[in-house]
């Protein structure tokens, strides 16, 4: 993902935003380098007015249904999914793109990103494409581990979208990422998370793929996608 590491994109709602770019990678201790989070911030209070301007469902006990959020946030190949999503409820709904991100920044974000949630939102994370090859296979274990830490301190529903295939990172590249998805899987088990698996739909699926074997193309990204909005229904429903 080296082409979009310099800049962060926030889509929300089933619409992309504008790119916003910036001369560094980002850094949480300098506030003024997350402008695609403050549009997540200001978007946050925007739908948060509209909520309150619409009633709740009622449930069979004659109460308000409270509507449950949902986050759904990575690094860029999370790019154009929104539309994907789109069947779910646009007020509750979140896609967060974060092109260039790695496990780090989205531990770094989860309490803003998660600020105006609710109570046990439903949070689904694809993230470590842009860990591969640069950290060691028990470094980024334990940057999962922390990232799992933080958000059960948040939610008891949590979706590890598994690493995809990745061509452009040959033979070597691609057992690392299987590798590391057999790990997720296992951890996802013992910390009560669930782990959606994509190897099978995606590996050897190059017409799936753009130019750059790595990012996805539409019909890659619509796959992607639909396959996320399945299983965040299934833990709505």
């Amino acid at each position: 993902m080296e082409e979009s590491r310099n800049s962060w994109v926030q889509i929300g709602r089933s619409r992309e935003k504008k790119k916003l770019r910036q001369t560094q990678p980002p850094e949480i201790q300098t506030s003024n380098k997350f402008e695609p989070l403050q549009h997540l911030d200001d978007q946050n209070q925007h739908q948060e007015n509209e909520r309150n301007n619409i009633q709740d469902p009622i449930n069979s006990a004659g109460q308000a249904a409270k509507r449950r959020e949902v986050m759904i946030v990575g690094d860029s190949i999370l790019r154009n999914t929104a539309s994907s999503v789109r069947s779910l409820d646009p007020l509750t709904t979140t896609v967060c793109c974060l092109p260039g991100a790695s496990v780090k920044h989205i531990t770094e974000n989860v309490d803003r990103l998660l600020e105006r949630t609710g109570d046990d939102p439903v949070v689904v994370v694809h993230i470590g494409t842009n860990n591969i090859g640069r950290d060691r296979p028990r470094s980024l274990q334990n940057k999962f581990r922390e990232l799992g830490r933080k958000l059960k301190d948040k939610t008891k529903t949590v979706v590890f979208s598994g690493i995809l295939p990745a061509p452009c990172k040959g033979p070597y590249g691609q057992l690392e990422i299987q590798n590391q998805n057999a790990w997720l899987k296992s951890w996802c088990t013992q910390e009560g998370f669930t782990f959606l698996e994509h190897w099978s739909t995606f590996y050897n699926k190059d017409y799936l793929y753009r130019w750059d074997g790595l990012h996805l193309n539409r019909k890659g990204t619509n796959l992607l996608g639909e396959r996320i909005l399945q299983e965040v229904q299934k833990h709505l429903n």
